[in-house]
């Protein structure tokens, strides 16, 4: 499939374009809706974008990636988020990807200072952090609701290297909510990631 979107004079901004599409046009290019970017300067990152009845959240990092960004736009894309929350702090944080269930925002990545590694030297290890939709704070980090180390230490391979989440998507199956992340890790400590 192929989208057709103006691009946008400043890269390195955090950006969501919406598109419209019809089934009879999938094979054409679609047709631009409209598009925001969110920030200022600096090397804000998108890397995520999830859409319910309740309107269009998205993913990213902060300037140097040292951070996790998510936020709301309304389903007409206005020019400003209608709430933001920056979350970690620690030496590295970022978030790759978003998914929307219900009344809550789940973002994933990795986290440095935020997860546990009980195997070698202290390395950075795949988190999911859940926000409420509503962009009201909760009791966790940065205002989250809650972040838990995925998978749980020592992590995805017995050797405990560097690990991160890189997108997650979610389903009600059965009357329940599930959430499915992908990712990346160390399997031993000679061969890449």
């Amino acid at each position: 499939m192929v989208t057709r979107s103006r691009r946008c004079r400043h890269p390195m901004r955090l950006a969501a374009v919406l598109v419209g599409a019809s089934a009879s046009c999938l094979a054409y290019a679609l047709p631009e809706v409209g598009y925001t970017t969110f920030g200022g300067t600096g090397d804000q990152i998108g890397t995520g974008v999830a859409v319910s009845s309740a309107g269009i959240y998205f993913s990213g990092t902060t300037a140097g990636g040292t951070q996790g960004v998510v936020g709301q736009y309304e389903p007409n894309l206005g020019l400003a988020p209608v709430w933001t929350r920056t979350w970690g702090g620690g030496a590295y944080d970022p978030f790759a990807g978003v998914a929307a269930v219900g009344n809550g925002i789940y973002a994933a990545g990795r986290s440095h200072d935020f997860t546990t590694d009980v195997v070698g030297d202290k390395e950075a290890k795949g988190i999911t952090v859940r926000f409420n939709a509503d962009g009201s704070a909760g009791g966790s980090i940065a205002g989250a609701v809650w972040a838990s180390q995925t998978p749980a230490a020592p992590g995805g391979f017995p050797y405990g290297g560097g690990e991160r989440l890189t997108g997650i998507t979610a389903a009600r199956e059965t009357g329940q909510n599930y959430l499915y992340a992908v990712g990346i890790g160390e399997r031993v400590g000679f061969t890449p990631n």
